[in-house]
């Protein structure tokens, strides 16, 4: 037998009308191909011929192999699992090809799943405030989907004291080992909440990434009026599948921006 699978004993196990079927990302498809071995040796399979004209592999390549690692004892049956890769930028829907063994065509359908991948640097942005309150910054982002992607409009997101925060689970966490499980989350989420002095607002450039598309994306962030001196910030923006960390430290705020002290009744 050779690699183009042309061993007359090895068969297809599918009806004729029956579509073998592949679904899921562009670079996974899954799907299983039934094997029936109809001779007196153990055989093993390594590739069929595809044929997908409408379809391309990794790289635009055309697609004219599936890999295989099929072995079958002498008249044995068997359900072989197989991967189809296309290029990422392969948009969802339905797709016709053949795969051939033998003199044996069979119908494949392909049905590719949309994909969200969006990649950006950098992942984390840092900004020192003295005062001012709104920062631009760029990040180059990179679309390795396989459908358009919306930025624009306004994102908001809390802020919170880093080292507050880190003081807060202590303090929710103190006397664990004294209190009901409902207790010790109680005191833990109220102890956290009490840490968010606010929101920061993200604005986004308003552009659509295309499938395979790479470019710079400005982000606008409003930091709120209420920060203390001397702490450090960090909120977590989501974007699609991705994320970006922003860390904001305070330096010698104006007085304006200073809370003022509560006297006491």
């Amino acid at each position: 037998m050779n690699a183009s699978g042309t061993t007359p004993t090895l068969r297809l196990a599918h009806a004729e009308d029956e579509p073998i079927i592949f679904y899921g990302p562009p670079d996974r498809l899954q799907g299983a191909i039934r094997l029936h071995n109809a001779s007196t040796e153990k055989l093993k399979l390594s590739s069929v011929t595809f044929d997908a004209p409408d379809i391309q592999g990794p790289g635009r390549m055309p697609l004219r192999q599936l890999q295989l690692a099929a072995r079958l004892s002498p008249d044995e049956q068997a359900k072989v699992s197989a991967t189809i890769q296309l290029d990422p930028t392969t948009p969802p829907g339905k797709y016709e090809a053949v795969m051939m063994l033998g003199e044996r065509r069979q119908r494949v359908q392909v049905y590719v799943t949309e994909n969200i991948d969006l990649r950006g640097e950098p992942t984390r942005v840092s900004i020192y405030t003295e005062g001012e309150l709104v920062f631009e910054r760029e990040v180059v982002v990179e679309n390795a989907g396989n459908v358009p992607l919306r930025f624009g409009g306004l994102c908001i997101v809390p802020l919170v004291d880093a080292m507050e925060l880190r003081a807060a689970i202590r303090s929710g966490l103190a006397d664990a080992c004294d209190l009901e499980p409902e207790a010790v989350l109680k005191a833990f989420f109220c102890a956290w909440s009490e840490q968010q002095v606010g929101t920061v607002s993200i604005a986004r450039e308003d552009i659509t990434l295309q499938p395979g598309e790479t470019r710079p994306l400005t982000l606008t962030f409003t930091l709120p009026d209420n920060l203390h001196r001397f702490r450090r910030y960090e909120a977590d923006l989501p974007i699609y599948n991705a994320s970006l960390f922003l860390e904001v430290t305070t330096g010698d705020l104006p007085k304006r921006q200073r809370p003022e002290k509560r006297s006491k009744s």
